[in-house]
């Protein structure tokens, strides 16, 4: 039987099919093997992720071992991803230019190859990042923390080390999610320095749509254009205007706009300056500096990789979304669609109803790909398929037996908090979520951030020191487990529990 990894909504086939292709395929190439199969499960949006740990254990063993041991590698991997990030954006911005209308059939499957090429290139390099972070065993993390605390053992300080290396594999340059941050809030101090300033601020506060304030209007979309993509994840939408003024909102409320843009950049630059000064006061030894670096270089790279595919995604969504009009579908289920069966529609040589075929795929379906190649099935052959490879339905639901009620994950960012739970999976979740709750998650993404700046610590179930969740951790310098795999599904709303971030443990109160 395979290993549950990880549940997510919304979530189909396309696009991590992709990158399960080059994951079964292309792996070999830095790590001397493939994962020997990955097997999904989805229930409507719901998607279930399968896959060998064992395989997993042995290629973060080796690439583990490669940066330890070649001094290039680290400087390879992120080099690889420049170059490769480099081609996709520039596919990226060729498509979402492009009048998908006006395309022949054969036009459309091209875009369509031409991205799996490009994703299979990125992707290859790009898998190093959350292989390393780790999915059953975090083998770089793991490997930094004890040589950090054996090394600070020796100077009397082992009780520091949790802050210790929440501060120095931080990486120097803002995030995504902080490079928008930036951008947002000198919008907002712009469009408040317009002669209509004090009334746009009133409409802002007061939720409206600022239809009145076309100046605003299009710093507005201005913003979308250049950041839409950051709440994109794997299955949209992107960010829309709504959403923003939430946002908007949300920051009015933190104060004046131009004080929070230089407490941020203040902040940034404090946290490069005690991380050199720490640096330079504990003397490290290059072994334990170069490890370091490397979890700082990963952390960086996983953050930037991560931009690069969903900016491709949004894109894409521009083909798709002509494909899915052609063959009379929406553009959820075209996604649902194996590359192969899409050419055979665009060329008239299907031989299934795919209407029929995509609705029961979207109601319960499983999906398994090996040695790169990628197959859908839907009724009963995708019940004799979950019964073969996880047992039964029931399953995708199942939690550990022991250790109920406190969890162990990693840790993002050091400290404690004790608060309420609220589970937060979605936007949608948001406003349940009030100031110093505990927000726990199955992954966080960058359109929870409204929320994620309210809690007072984060919890997911996936993830390791360079998810989304640990970065934002880090720069709010708030308590953070990531990695806990069932916190979404053995704590409830409303729980009261300890936050110990410090030991990476999550601990259900008594009432």
């Amino acid at each position: 039987m395979l290993d549950k990894i990880f549940d997510r909504e919304p979530m189909y086939p396309y696009p991590f099919c992709l990158a399960d292709s080059v994951l079964t395929k292309d792996m070999e190439n830095l790590t001397g093997m493939n994962m020997s199969e990955s097997f999904w499960v989805f229930r409507r949006s719901h998607a279930y992720a399968f896959y060998d740990l064992k395989d997993f254990g042995r290629m973060g063993e080796k690439l583990l071992e490669r940066i330890v041991t070649e001094d290039g590698f680290m400087d390879q991997v992120e080099r690889e991803v420049k170059e490769k990030s480099a081609d996709m954006d520039a596919f990226s911005r060729e498509v979402g230019r492009l009048d998908a209308g006006l395309l022949k059939n054969d036009e459309l499957k091209d875009y369509y190859s031409r991205y799996i090429r490009l994703t299979r290139e990125l992707r290859l390099w790009g898998w190093v990042p959350p292989i390393l972070d780790g999915v059953d065993k975090a083998w770089l993390t793991d490997l930094v923390q004890a040589k950090l605390r054996s090394f600070l053992a020796t100077c009397g300080q082992a009780e520091k080390s949790p802050a210790y290396y929440s501060l120095l594999t931080s990486s120097d340059s803002p995030s995504e999610v902080a490079q928008e941050e930036l951008a947002r809030l000198l919008m907002l101090r712009e469009i408040l320095s317009m002669p209509s300033g004090i009334e746009i601020e009133a409409a802002i506060k007061r939720g409206d749509n600022l239809t009145a304030f076309p100046d605003a209007r299009h710093a507005i979309e201005k913003h979308l254009q250049e950041f839409g993509w950051l709440t994109y994840a794997y299955a949209g939408p992107a960010m829309e205007a709504g959403y923003l003024l939430k946002v908007l909102k949300a920051d009015l409320e933190n104060g004046d706009p131009q004080e929070q843009l230089e407490r941020k950049v203040k902040g940034m630059d404090e946290q490069r300056t005690r991380k050199s000064a720490l640096l330079k006061e504990l003397d490290p030894p290059a072994d334990l500096v170069k490890l370091l670096e490397a979890s700082a270089a990963l952390m960086r790279l996983k953050d930037f990789r991560k931009g690069v595919y969903q900016r491709s995604y949004l894109a894409m969504d521009n083909v798709l979304a002509e494909i899915a009009k052609r063959l009379g579908i929406s553009l959820p289920e075209s996604k649902f669609l194996t590359f192969e069966e899409v050419e055979a529609c665009l060329s008239g040589r299907v031989d299934f109803d795919v209407h029929q075929e995509v609705k029961a795929r979207t109601e319960l379906s499983c999906m398994s790909i090996r040695d790169g190649n990628m197959r859908i099935f839907s009724g009963e052959e995708c019940g004799r398929k979950i019964k073969e490879k996880i047992g039964s339905l029931e399953s995708l639901e199942s939690l550990p037996q022991d250790g109920f009620g406190e969890l162990k994950g990693s840790t993002a960012f050091a400290g404690k908090a004790i608060g309420t739970v609220k589970i937060i999976a979605s936007v949608a979740d948001i406003d349940k979520l009030e100031a110093g709750d505990i927000l726990v998650s199955p992954a966080t993404n960058p359109d929870l951030i409204v929320a994620m700046k309210r809690a007072a610590a984060f919890v997911t179930d996936t993830g390791g020191i360079t998810s989304h969740a640990a970065i934002v951790a880090r720069e709010l310098r708030k308590p953070c487990v990531v990695g806990t795999k069932f916190a979404t599904r053995t704590f409830k709303d409303g729980d009261k529990v300890e936050v110990d971030a410090d030991l990476g443990i999550v601990k259900k109160l008594k009432d």
